[in-house]
C-alpha cells in the first residue's frame, strides 16, 4: 500500500470518530411524524410492490420513492423501532458517502491533502445535519450515494452502470433529475466531450421532467407543488443562500468562483446550482436537509481551491469553519432532542396499551407531541399489520361520532407529566359524576361546546353542554372555574348560569380573577343520567367564541 493510501485511510479514520464524537447525540432521537408514517405504511406492503416502480419511468401522484421507502421496508422487518440502528445506518452511509467524494475528487487530480479539504468542508456542513440526525431524510442521503457512485462510474467511462446509478437515485429523491447537467458539465470542462452517450442521461430526464411538470398544472395546491413565480425564486434563494455557509445572504458569493481559473472548481459550482434547481421551485418545502445532495458540488469546488491555496490558508480557513459548524450542531441538537423524550413515551404507551387492549381498535386523539398522522401511524405500528384503526381528533367537529364504535380509546398527553393517559370507553363504562379536567377526563361525557385541553382546564363556548350520572344522594353541585386577569381587563366580569335537565340551579357573576368554586343546592331529583347546562355572559371575542374556562364540575353528596 502506498503512502497516500495509508495516509488517506488514517485521515479517514481519524474523521470518522471526530463524526461519531460530534454527532453521537443522535442516538438519543426518535422517529419523526414522517418516520412512523412511512414505517407503518411499508410494513403492509409485498416486494412486488417495490420493484414494479422500481423500474418503471414515471412519476407518482403520491410521491412514493421505492429505493427510499424499500429502507423503512426492510429496516422495519429487521430492527423494528430501535432507534439506533436507523441513525447507525444513516452516519455509515454518510461515512460511505464521504469516502466516495474523496475518491472523485482525486479522479479530478487533487492531492490527498486537497481531496481532505473538500472531504472535510463536506461532510461535517451542518446544513445537512437533518440527514445524518433524522431517518425521514433517508431520501436525500440515498440520493446522494445514487449520484456519487453514478458520477463515479461515468468518470471510469462506465456509462451504463452511471445511467442505473443515476436511475436508482432518482427513485431515491426526485433531485437527481438534473444529474445529467452535472455530466455534461464535466464532459465539456474535464471530459473527452464525448457527447452521444448523454444522450440516454438527458433522455430520462426529459421524459420525467415533462411528466412532473404535467402533474403540477393538473393537481389541486399543496406544498410540493412547483411554482416559477419570481417571487417564489427569491424566496428559495433567500433561504438556502443563508444555509451555504450559514450566514445570510453569504451562498451568493458561491457565484464569484466561476471567476476562477481552474475549470474543477466551475465544475464543482455547475454541480451545486444544478441539483438545487428544483429546490428553488418548492417554497412550500424549505429545509436545510434538501441541500444534501447539491452540497456534494460545493464540495468538490472547495477541494478544487484548496488545490490552489497555501496550506497556512486552508488551515485557517477550517480553524474558523469547524467550530462555526459546531456551534451550529448544538443549536440544532438541542431542538431535536427536546421532543425525543416525550415522542418515544408516547409510542410506548400506546404499545403497552396495544398489548393488554388488544380489542381497541377505534382511537381519539387531541394535542400531544405528534401530529395527526404521527399519531396513528404510531397506533398502527402498536398493532399487527393490517389491523383495521379508526382514528381521529378533536380538531374534527364530528369526532364524538368515534363514541358510537365500542371499545373506544381517548388519548390524552399530559405536558406538564410528560406522559400519556388512555382511557377507555366500553359499552359498560359508567358515566362519571364528578369531572375533572385533564388525562382521566371522559370526554364522552363532554357534548357541545367545549375546546381542548389547555393544561388542567377547559374552555368552553357561551353556550355549552355535558352529561353525568347524577348518584342518588346527590344534594349540591360544584363549579370550579379559572377566570384570567386578560378576560376580566376585556369583559370586566364572567357571568355563568347552571342549569340540570333545563333548570336553572344557580349563576354566579365572577369579578376577580383566580381559580374559584361554587356550590348550589340543588332539589331532590331521581338518579340517573343528568344533561347539565352552562350559560355564560359577555361572551369574549377573538379567534375563537368563548366563555369561561372550567376547571371542574359536578355533583357532591
Amino acid at each position: 500500500m502506498g503512502t497516500d493510501k495509508r495516509l488517506a485511510m488514517a485521515l479517514f479514520v481519524l474523521l470518522a470518530v471526530a463524526f461519531y464524537v460530534a454527532n453521537h447525540g443522535a442516538f438519543k432521537g426518535y422517529f419523526q411524524d414522517d418516520d412512523l408514517d412511512n414505517l407503518s405504511f411499508t410494513r403492509e406492503l409485498g416486494l412486488s410492490q417495490f420493484l414494479t416502480p422500481l423500474v418503471w419511468p414515471r412519476v407518482f401522484e403520491n410521491n412514493f420513492r421505492p429505493v427510499g421507502h424499500f429502507f423503512y421496508y426492510a429496516m422495519e422487518r429487521t430492527a423494528g423501532l430501535n432507534y439506533w440502528a436507523y441513525i447507525a445506518f444513516l452516519q455509515c452511509v454518510h461515512l460511505l458517502n464521504a469516502a466516495l467524494l474523496w475518491v472523485v475528487l482525486r479522479r479530478l487530480g487533487l492531492s490527498v491533502m486537497a481531496s481532505c479539504a473538500g472531504t472535510l468542508f463536506w461532510v461535517f456542513h451542518m446544513a445537512a445535519f437533518d440527514v445524518f440526525w433524522k431517518p425521514m431524510y433517508v431520501f436525500d442521503l440515498l440520493c446522494g450515494l445514487c449520484c456519487l457512485l453514478s458520477l463515479l462510474a461515468y468518470m471510469k467511462d462506465r456509462w451504463v452502470l452511471s445511467l442505473v446509478a443515476m436511475w436508482l437515485g432518482y427513485r431515491s429523491k426526485e433531485v437527481a433529475i438534473m444529474l445529467p447537467v452535472v455530466i455534461a458539465a464535466y464532459e465539456m470542462l474535464l471530459g473527452s466531450r464525448k457527447w452521444r452517450r448523454l444522450i440516454p442521461f438527458f433522455a430520462l430526464s426529459l421524459t420525467l421532467g415533462m411528466q412532473a411538470i404535467f402533474q403540477n398544472q393538473h393537481r389541486e395546491e399543496n406544498e410540493y407543488s412547483l411554482h416559477f413565480a419570481l417571487s417564489s425564486l427569491w424566496t428559495c434563494l433567500r433561504f438556502y443562500a443563508g444555509k451555504v455557509m450559514l450566514v445570510p445572504y453569504a451562498g451568493f458569493a458561491i457565484l464569484l468562483l466561476f471567476f476562477m481559473r481552474d475549470r474543477r472548481v466551475s465544475f464543482g459550482v455547475i454541480g451545486f446550482c444544478a441539483m438545487l434547481l428544483p429546490m428553488l421551485l418548492l417554497p412550500g418545502r424549505l429545509f436545510s436537509a434538501y441541500m444534501y445532495v447539491p452540497l456534494i458540488g460545493l464540495g468538490i469546488a472547495a477541494g478544487a481551491i484548496a488545490a490552489n491555496l497555501n496550506p497556512r490558508w486552508i488551515a485557517a480557513f477550517f480553524l474558523v469553519w469547524l467550530p462555526w459548524n459546531y456551534v451550529n450542531l448544538r443549536w440544532d441538537r438541542r431542538v431535536v432532542l427536546a421532543d425525543s423524550d416525550d415522542r418515544r413515551t408516547f409510542a410506548q404507551r400506546l404499545a403497552e396499551f396495544s398489548r393488554t387492549n388488544p380489542d381497541v381498535h377505534t382511537f381519539l386523539g387531541g394535542k400531544g407531541p405528534m401530529n395527526a398522522y404521527g399519531t396513528r401511524a404510531a397506533i398502527r405500528l402498536a398493532y399487527p399489520p393490517f389491523t383495521k384503526i379508526l382514528f381521529t381528533t378533536q380538531d374534527d367537529p364530528d369526532y364524538r361520532q368515534i363514541f358510537k364504535f365500542y371499545p373506544a380509546a381517548v388519548l390524552n398527553w399530559s405536558a406538564a407529566r410528560h406522559d400519556l393517559g388512555i382511557l377507555v370507553k366500553r359499552t359498560e363504562t359508567p358515566d362519571a359524576s364528578y369531572i375533572r379536567m385533564g388525562s382521566d377526563t371522559p370526554i364522552w361525557q363532554l357534548e357541545k361546546g367545549w375546546y381542548e385541553p389547555d393544561g388542567m382546564y377547559r374552555w368552553i363556548q357561551p353556550e355549552a353542554t355535558a352529561r353525568l350520572s347524577r348518584p342518588e344522594n346527590a344534594r349540591h353541585f360544584e363549579l370550579v372555574v379559572n377566570v384570567g386577569p386578560e378576560l376580566l381587563y376585556r369583559l370586566k366580569h364572567s357571568k355563568v348560569a347552571v342549569s340540570l335537565n333545563g333548570s336553572l340551579i344557580g349563576e354566579r357573576d365572577f369579578t376577580s380573577a383566580s381559580v374559584q368554586a361554587v356550590r348550589w343546592e340543588i332539589p331532590a331529583g331521581p338518579p340517573g343520567s343528568t344533561e347539565v347546562g352552562f350559560h355564560v355572559s359577555p361572551e369574549y371575542r377573538g379567534p375563537r367564541r368563548l366563555g369561561i374556562a372550567i376547571v371542574s364540575f359536578g355533583f357532591i353528596p
